[in-house]
């Protein structure tokens, strides 16, 4: 079970990832180049941010450990975090690449809320499995402890000050 939540987990993260790539290609490719008090606002930050998550979700090796492989209660916890950020940063930049092309007002709804909609599917199947992670067991866990009852044996009879000479003696000579 821990392995499968955890391929789970790494895959949406790297579809995730792969997606806001898509997103920021095309939030600049709208991006009003020309208009120099539209280009340096909001659209150009949102666009920015997006592609250093989505550059951190593609490069498991950038990432912190509690993101990459989240297990116990802290971490996990961390990761569910994390999703919930990756989520609002792809549908902001979802949303931005639509207003950057310029598309018109019912049209551009329609279209980012189609955006939306792999962001969300994937930050919800990357929080339920952190979830997951973190009340399963880790894969190959915990050596059982063995059960089986050993008979009691009687304690050996306590040597007395004679037989300690005895043996003493034996040793040196």
């Amino acid at each position: 079970m821990h392995r499968l939540a955890l391929g789970t987990y790494n895959f949406s993260s790297r579809a995730q990832g792969s997606y806001m790539m898509l997103l920021v290609v095309i939030s600049i490719g709208g991006l009003p180049i020309f208009d120099p008090a539209q280009l340096l606002g909001p659209s150009l930050l949102i666009t920015v941010l997006g592609l250093g998550v989505a550059l951190l979700l593609c490069r498991p090796q950038w990432q912190p450990d509690f993101l990459r492989t989240p297990s116990g209660f802290l971490k996990g916890m961390a990761a569910m975090f994390c999703a919930n950020i990756i989520f609002l940063v792809g549908v902001f930049l979802g949303f931005t690449a639509i207003l950057n092309l310029g598309l018109p007002e019912p049209l551009s709804r329609s279209v980012s809320m189609l955006l939306a909609l792999p962001t969300v599917v994937l930050t919800g199947l990357m929080w339920i499995t952190a979830m997951l992670l973190i009340s399963s067991k880790p894969a190959g866990g915990a050596p059982k402890p063995n059960h089986t009852v050993e008979p009691e044996q009687p304690p050996e009879p306590v040597a007395s000050p004679r037989d300690l000479r005895q043996l003493r003696l034996s040793r040196t000579s």
